[in-house]
């Protein structure tokens, strides 16, 4: 379920006031990987403001959690398919446990000295801003994204007149 797009947003204190309205969620579960797979297929999609085929822009997703995900699909497969879209994923972890390392290592863009974090409280968030910073800015754009699929073409003629043996192509 997303409940907050970029799309509406043109400016900081917008961003910041939907952030602000969003609801709570309950304490104990941690489905990482169904949020990844609603990123790669609800967010980073054109129609809802992703860049993903503009090969200036840098593509990153910054990955904020405070447990090992519980629930859900699996979120290393989850990072694999967002990573192959050409995105680079910083994880930050908030009071994680050892098994929670390990996974955030596992969903990260390698290296992960550069793109895992690993806070104690979330006030330490002001402490990495400017790594963060840095890293989304120079994410790498010098990657192979897939191509945007167009619309259909018609189909083709058949290649006989009649009979079950012609041809008909479309492409895309």
């Amino acid at each position: 379920d997303v409940r907050f797009r970029f799309n509406p947003h043109f400016d900081k204190d917008s961003v910041l006031a939907a952030i602000a309205a969003l609801p709570e969620t309950p304490l104990g579960l941690t489905n990482t990987g169904d949020a990844l797979f609603a990123v790669s297929s609800t967010i980073l999609i054109p129609s809802a403001g992703s860049r993903l085929y503009d090969l200036v822009t840098p593509q990153v997703l910054i990955l904020l959690t405070d447990g090992m995900a519980n629930i859900g699909r699996t979120p290393e497969a989850e990072a694999d398919v967002i990573r192959s879209m050409g995105v680079d994923i910083i994880s930050i972890g908030i009071d994680l446990s050892a098994s929670g390392i390990g996974q955030l290592n596992a969903i990260a863009t390698d290296p992960d000295s550069e793109h895992v974090f690993f806070l104690t409280n979330f006030a330490e968030l002001r402490d990495i801003l400017t790594n963060i910073t840095t890293l989304a800015c120079n994410a790498n754009i010098n990657i192979t994204r897939p191509p945007a699929w167009g619309a259909w073409s018609q189909w083709s003629s058949c290649t006989t007149s009649c009979g079950p043996t012609g041809t008909r192509v479309r492409a895309r």
